[in-house]
C-alpha cells in the first residue's frame, strides 16, 4: 500500500498547500524512483521477464540477443537497442526507473501545455497534477514497452494534432514508437485517418470503427501480405489480443474488468462533453479520440485488448478532463481550487477508479 498512500499523500499537498511545481515535480520524481527500486516483480509479471532479458543481454551481447531474443525483438529495432544499452548501466531497475521518469514525465509535459494553451493558473496546473496521480497506474506501467511507447505516443499527438506543431518530428517519433511495440501501429493508423477530408460521408464512415472484430480476420490478412514481417507480427498481436486465452493470461483474477468498465463510464462522460460544448480547435483532436473509443466498443468482448485501449485511451483524453472544468482556475486572485458542479460525476469517477486500482492490483503492487 506504500504506492497508494504515496499518492494521496502528494494529491494532498498539490491541492491543499502552496508548494509550487519545481517542488511537486521533484518530490513526485524522488517518490518514483523510491518505488522502482523497492518493487520486486513477481515471477509472471512483464517485469520479471524484461529483468531476466537484461541479465541475458549484459552476458551475450546484442547480436546474440537479437538472435536468442528474435520472437519478441526481431522486428522491434528501438526495443532491442532501449534494452541493451539498459543493460549495460548494470543496475536493472533502472529500467523501471527510466519508465516511469518518461511516462510521468509526458503527461505531466500534456498537462503543463494544456494549461499554458488555455492560460490557467497555477490551480488548474494542480488540479490536472491530482488528475494524473489517480489515473495513472504504475503498476501497468511495469509492463514497460507498452506505457513507455504510448506516453511518448501521446505527447506527441498533443503537439500534432491540438498545437499543429513539429508534425514531422512527430511522425518520427511515431514510426520509432511502433518499432518499440507493434500494438501503437493501430493509434497511428488512426491519427492518418485524420488526413481524409471531413464532411458528411466521412463522419459517418467513423461509426464502421465499431464492428472491426467482424473484419478481424480480414485486417489480419490484409496485414501479413503486406511484405514485411513487421506487420505480420503486429497481426499475430492483434490476433492474439483478441482470444480469451489473453485474457486468462493478463486480466482474470485482478480486476481489470472492473477498471476498464470505469474508463469506458469516463470516457462517455467525455464524449456527452464533448457534444454539449464543441469546441472548433480541439475538432480533430476530438475526432481522434471518438477513433479510439469506438475501437474499444467495438472490442468490448475481448478483455485482455481492451484493457489496454481503454487505458491508452483514458490517458488521451486526459486534457478533456481538465477542459471541462473551464474557467474556474484562471484567476490568480484567489488560492482556493474551485470546481464546477457539472465535473462532480467525473471527479467521483476518477475517484472510484483509483480505489478499484488500490483494491484489485496493489494487492501484487508495493
Amino acid at each position: 500500500m506504500i504506492y497508494s498512500i504515496g499518492v494521496i499523500f502528494l494529491c494532498f499537498i498539490a491541492l491543499c498547500t502552496k508548494a509550487n511545481k519545481k517542488t511537486l515535480l521533484f518530490i513526485t520524481f524522488l517518490f518514483l524512483t523510491g518505488i522502482a527500486i523497492l518493487f520486486e516483480p513477481q515471477r509472471g509479471l512483464d517485469l520479471y521477464t524484461h529483468y531476466r532479458v537484461l541479465d541475458v543481454m549484459r552476458q551475450i551481447g546484442y547480436a546474440d540477443s537479437i538472435i536468442r531474443f528474435r520472437y519478441l525483438m526481431g522486428n522491434l529495432p528501438v526495443y532491442s537497442v532501449l534494452f541493451y544499452l539498459i543493460s549495460l548501466l548494470q543496475y536493472d531497475k533502472l529500467l523501471l526507473i527510466i519508465t516511469y521518469f518518461i511516462v510521468y514525465g509526458c503527461m505531466f509535459g500534456v498537462l503543463s501545455m494544456c494549461v499554458a494553451d488555455h492560460g490557467w493558473s497555477i490551480k488548474g496546473w494542480k488540479y490536472g497534477y491530482a488528475i494524473i496521480m489517480l489515473i495513472t497506474n504504475a503498476y501497468s506501467v511495469t509492463g514497460i514497452r507498452y506505457s513507455l511507447a504510448f506516453s511518448v505516443v501521446f505527447l506527441f499527438l498533443y503537439i500534432d494534432i491540438y498545437r499543429r506543431e513539429h508534425r514531422l518530428l512527430s511522425f518520427i517519433m511515431y514510426v520509432l514508437m511502433c518499432l518499440l511495440h507493434d500494438g501503437m501501429i493501430l493509434v497511428v493508423a488512426f491519427r492518418l485517418l485524420l488526413f481524409i477530408p471531413k464532411n458528411r460521408f466521412t463522419t459517418k464512415l467513423k461509426f464502421l470503427i465499431v464492428f472491426w472484430q467482424v473484419w478481424l480476420n480480414v485486417i489480419g490478412e490484409i496485414l501479413k501480405a503486406i511484405p514485411l514481417a513487421y506487420f505480420a507480427s503486429a497481426a499475430d498481436k492483434l490476433l492474439l489480443y483478441s482470444t480469451q486465452e489473453s485474457a486468462d493470461t493478463w486480466v482474470s483474477g485482478i480486476g481489470m474488468e472492473t477498471l476498464g468498465m470505469l474508463r469506458i463510464a469516463v470516457l462517455i462522460l467525455i464524449v456527452i462533453y464533448c457534444v454539449m460544448y464543441p469546441d472548433n480547435k480541439k475538432d480533430d483532436y476530438k475526432r481522434m479520440l471518438y477513433f479510439l473509443i469506438l475501437f474499444c466498443i467495438g472490442g468490448i468482448s475481448s478483455a485482455a485488448l481492451i484493457d489496454r485501449y481503454t487505458s491508452i485511451t483514458f490517458t488521451y483524453a486526459f486534457p478533456f478532463v481538465l477542459t471541462m472544468n473551464k474557467e474556474c482556475n484562471r484567476s490568480q486572485d484567489s488560492e482556493k481550487l474551485l470546481v464546477r458542479v457539472e465535473t462532480i460525476p467525473m471527479i467521483v469517477l476518477i475517484i472510484a477508479y483509483f480505489g478499484c486500482l488500490v483494491a484489485f492490483q496493489y494487492r501484487y503492487f508495493i
